[in-house]
């Protein structure tokens, strides 16, 4: 019996490949769900309403906003997670030496980025904890906008100093001549987040549990078969990301091939990130354990059956990681 399945998803980045490949395998068929729907949506504040309302059973992403739901007594819950990493690197127009040295520049990023406040912009949020990590004061720097969404592209115009790029765009912005400085990567709940509310896993499991697998094909696909997936990017991720470089395009897949979690499971340190944004977008959530959000029993039960051990035939690759800069 086939499970009827609609889908939202977040970001296209690093969404679609998976998404691109899970179609290409099969993976939907062979996890027995009917996908009738699975629409791109920017943003949590409309993708989030639509699950509540029903118009879909999944939101694949949505990493920050659930915990302030589920504090306000919405039943949202995670049931998986395909990254754990935010690797976004520096660029600038100058050659920099330590993010310290963006004191005193002006960083095109959202403008009143501060310990308080990054809107709602997960990004942001991000870049804000990369800063603060990195010991930046946040006083000495000048944060400005400007219409490219991709920041470094700002940056070409001579707007702001200064900007983060997250894979592949990091390639793009160093072959436009711009310099890049990288920087340890982020643990960080990131790409697919496999959201729901805790209605749909008590009167749907099957679903649920094939939803999983459905991710797990696909992340199979890119991680075995790297000359199929290479074609994929090629010839329909390509255009859907509207990346015409080669240069980026391998990028592209040498990070998807090495960044995807096979089985699933979020990091306690990517969990933390995420909940950590979640508390300075609204500072009442600190008094929620963020572990009350994640249901991985599913995933447990998968991991049991030795489904994921079959696939690899035993040989199942370690924890997503980025891949070496060497």
């Amino acid at each position: 019996m086939t499970e009827a399945l609609n889908v939202v998803y977040r970001s296209r980045r690093l969404q679609y490949p998976l998404l691109a490949a899970m179609n290409a395998c099969d993976a939907w068929q062979r996890a027995g769900v009917e996908l009738q729907s699975l629409k791109y949506v920017s943003g949590a504040a409309q993708s989030d309403p639509m699950l509540v309302r029903g118009e879909c059973d999944f939101i694949f992403g949505s990493h920050i906003s659930p915990y302030i739901h589920r504090f306000h007594g919405q039943p949202f819950v995670y049931l998986g997670q395909t990254v754990n990493w935010a690797d976004d690197v520096l660029v600038s127009r100058e050659p920099l030496a330590h993010a310290k040295d963006l004191e005193g520049k002006r960083v095109c990023d959202r403008n009143g980025l501060s310990p308080t406040n990054f809107g709602s912009n997960h990004s942001a949020g991000n870049h804000l904890l990369y800063l603060l990590r990195e010991g930046v004061d946040l006083a000495k720097v000048e944060f400005v906008s400007g219409p490219h969404k991709e920041h470094y592209k700002n940056l070409l115009e001579g707007i702001g100093d200064v900007a983060f790029a997250s894979p592949p765009y990091d390639e793009e912005a160093l072959a436009a001549g711009l310099h890049v400085l990288r920087l340890a990567p982020l643990p960080m709940v990131n790409s697919s987040t496999m959201t729901t509310l805790w209605p749909v896993v008590r009167e749907r499991p099957a679903l649920c549990e094939a939803v999983l697998k459905a991710v797990i094909l696909g992340i199979h696909f890119i991680k075995t078969q790297p000359d199929a997936f290479w074609k994929l990017v090629q010839n329909e991720v390509a255009g859907e990301l509207e990346i015409d470089d080669e240069r980026v395009l391998k990028h592209l897949h040498r990070y998807s091939t090495s960044i995807m979690e096979p089985r699933l499971y979020p990091t306690a340190d990517a969990v933390a990130n995420a909940y950590k944004l979640a508390v300075i977008q609204e500072p009442a959530v600190a008094g929620m354990n963020p572990m009350s959000l994640w249901d991985v029993h599913l995933l447990r039960s998968i991991e049991e059956s030795e489904f994921i051990d079959d696939l690899y035939g035993g040989q199942v690759p370690g924890p997503g990681a980025v891949p070496s800069r060497n």
